[in-house]
């Protein structure tokens, strides 16, 4: 089973969850700009719950928990993201993962906007005590319609991570980030996620990150759907022995949409 301060850990996120949406539900806002102009605010929550437990001859469980909050004006867009995973396996724990991911954007033109970004990542069996960046770029709307989105980015960011290793403890440095974002509505009841993104150190070509997220959705009833999604994450640096490079989730999860 879970620690105490893990389930502690767990029902403060919740809790936090639906306070955010229960105060931004109880406060809706319509800003006008001038007589011929208004601007209305819009925000959206997205969900995901997956819990799995088997027992017999191995007694595993896992939990993993994922919340997206958009808001966004006619120029301005807020991006917010956070995920956990909680696993273990005969009582031993095999994943503690937290990310933190925050965007802005700022509308140019018709196609084009600039951001800025700040993420954060703790993962206890990554080889690093964690990894935090913060950067600015451009982005770049490929396709937006009501049946598909797709939109690339691009960025200069300042990365520092701490390294769970003696002899190099922290690594500091910009880095060039490209990411790439698909959204596919086949029908009114089923979506595709496509999100990728590569990180390359520019003081170290050898130090580079990759990571990638398929998910498909399906409505089942009123804001409530099902999920399968295939997360990797590449990292080409070990400084540990017996870290690999690549971690793969496959998950299935309980989605409810705001």
């Amino acid at each position: 089973m879970f620690s105490t301060n893990q389930i502690m850990i767990m029902a403060s996120g919740i809790v936090l969850i639906f306070s955010t949406l229960l105060f931004a539900a109880s406060n809706p806002q319509d800003v006008r700009e001038t007589e011929d102009s208004e601007k209305q605010k819009s925000w959206s929550a997205h969900i995901e719950l997956s819990y799995v437990r088997t027992s017999g001859n191995t007694d595993t469980e896992s939990l993993a928990a994922l919340l997206n909050l958009n808001a966004s004006t006619n120029s301005d867009s807020f991006y917010f993201s956070s995920g956990v995973l909680f696993a273990q396996q005969d009582g031993v724990e095999s994943s503690n993962r937290l990310t933190i991911e925050g965007r802005w954007e700022r509308t140019v033109s018709e196609k084009i906007f600039g951001f800025i970004e700040t993420g954060y990542e703790r993962d206890k069996f990554s080889g690093y005590d964690y990894r935090s960046s913060a950067g600015a770029g451009l982005g770049y709307d490929w396709l937006r319609s009501t049946k598909q989105e797709l939109k690339s980015f691009v960025s200069l960011t300042y990365n520092h991570d701490s390294i769970a290793h003696v002899d190099f403890p922290t690594n500091n440095y910009g880095s060039l980030k490209l990411s790439v974002e698909y959204y596919r509505q086949f029908t009114e009841n089923l979506r595709l996620r496509e999100l990728s993104d590569s990180t390359i150190s520019l003081a170290d070509s050898d130090n580079y990150f990759l990571n990638s997220l398929t998910a498909l959705e399906v409505k089942a009833y009123g804001n409530i759907s099902l999920g399968l999604s295939y997360l990797v994450n590449y990292r080409n640096l070990i400084f540990v022995p017996g870290i690999k490079r690549t971690d793969k989730t496959f998950m299935t999860s309980v989605i409810i949409d705001f």
